[in-house]
């Protein structure tokens, strides 16, 4: 990715740490990412561990290394991209049908697979995070099986007005808009109830709504930046737009 990152060993953990940039320009991009990853988690995301934490005065995000293993032995990793044999020129052919095809086929667990993944969807939509392409996706592979890996990268980083679309489509016919309802309405794909997913959203966005304030500190934002992302970034009008009310 772009922003700087450095390995860190600690005995036997291996983390990387993102490093806020001189070109966030007073956005405080990683504690962003840090209260993305917490709201996405208590909305029962399966995310990878992290800290923030600082360095040299600046902002660092520490995210535990999903391929590594006991003693720092590394585990065999592919990107999403990789799982659906695409190259970056025509990475923008990825779609969430695809990849849980591919983990159905090929996973340790396909039978609880398409809650999962339209659990992950639904946390991109609710949290803003329109930069989920082929390669913020990843699993391990033991040679035989895939295991999807945590959820990672997930930047509340949508545009703040009304139009916004997933990097990845999460229909299969090219669904993509960034709007929950749009997502319950492909519910199927997944192996879901409509109602089944209805309370999924209904989680995720109860979830982010309720744990806002205490999860606003805990990343160390203040009123005014989170105010930047609530309602905007996060839960924009939009992605609310035509689901039934939500208890």
């Amino acid at each position: 990715g772009a922003r700087p990152k450095a390995t860190v060993i600690d005995g036997e953990d291996s983390w990387i740490a993102k490093f806020a940039s001189a070109s966030d320009r007073g956005n405080p991009a990683i504690r962003n990412e840090a209260l993305a990853l917490d709201l996405a988690q208590r909305a029962g995301v399966r995310t990878v561990d992290a800290r923030l934490t600082t360095a040299a005065g600046r902002d660092a995000l520490l995210v535990r290394r999903f391929d590594r293993g006991g003693a720092g032995a590394r585990l065999m990793a592919v990107s999403g991209l990789t799982m659906l044999q695409l190259d970056e020129m025509v990475g923008r052919y990825a779609t969430y049908p695809a990849l849980l095809d591919v983990l159905r086929d090929l996973g340790d667990r396909p039978e609880g697979v398409g809650e999962e993944l339209f659990t992950r969807i639904a946390a991109n939509v609710a949290l803003g995070n329109t930069d989920d392409h082929a390669r913020n996706h990843a699993a391990l592979w033991n040679g035989q099986r895939l295991t999807l890996s945590p959820a990672f990268d997930i930047d509340p980083c949508r545009t703040p007005g009304w139009d916004a679309s997933q990097a990845m489509a999460y229909g299969r016919d090219g669904q993509r808009t960034s709007n929950l309802a749009g997502l319950i309405d492909v519910s199927a794909t997944y192996d879901l109830a409509r109602a089944e997913a209805s309370a999924i959203v209904d989680r995720v966005v109860t979830t982010i709504r309720d744990s806002w304030t205490d999860a606003v500190e805990r990343a160390g934002l203040t009123r005014d930046q989170a105010s930047v992302l609530y309602g905007s970034r996060i839960l924009n009008e939009s992605t609310l737009a035509d689901l039934p009310r939500l208890s």
